[in-house]
């Protein structure tokens, strides 16, 4: 008679099982923890190009506060830049870069009012421009795109 002996132990099989479970987690947790990574870069540059295209409207409120004239001057529908630096802020036809990663613009359009003094389209019958107002739409081209933002700028200096 042969007698039955427990084995104890573990086997080959039961290792490598063990080890590609193992493996499988760690490689979930791996792209989980990228993809947060990449998740977070792309908020951070989306919040960055928000807070250039804010910052842009106010710089040119800041111009248009100096100098309405030089602001009205400008060609409209055309690409303007900004020219910042730490003593002076000026309109430019040179590109703005930020950062290497940021580029900033503006477009200057008119603004149309009707019989009732109410906003209006261009093709609006009857419908005249208002000398003491301006539509300015800033740009900024960043990592993830282009993100714009209109805003109306009035002639604070007009009788």
């Amino acid at each position: 008679m042969r007698r039955k002996t427990k084995q104890s132990g573990v086997t080959l099989v039961e290792i490598i099982i063990g080890i590609s479970i193992i493996s499988m987690i760690v490689v979930a947790v791996g792209v989980s923890v990228t993809s947060f990574v990449d998740a977070r870069s792309a908020l951070l540059d989306d919040v960055k190009t928000l807070y250039l295209v804010e910052e842009g409207h106010e710089l040119i409120k800041a111009l248009r506060s100096s100098d309405w004239s030089t602001f009205d001057g400008l060609a409209l529908d055309t690409i303007h830049y900004l020219d910042v630096s730490t003593s002076s802020l000026a309109f430019s036809t040179t590109p703005e870069v930020i950062d290497s990663d940021f580029y900033r613009s503006f477009i200057i359009r008119e603004v149309y009012r009707d019989g009732s003094d109410d906003f209006a389209t261009s093709t609006t019958p009857g419908a005249t421009v208002d000398p003491d107002m301006k539509e300015v739409h800033v740009y900024v081209q960043g990592p993830n795109g282009t993100t714009s933002m209109p805003a109306l700028l009035a002639n604070i200096y007009a009788q």
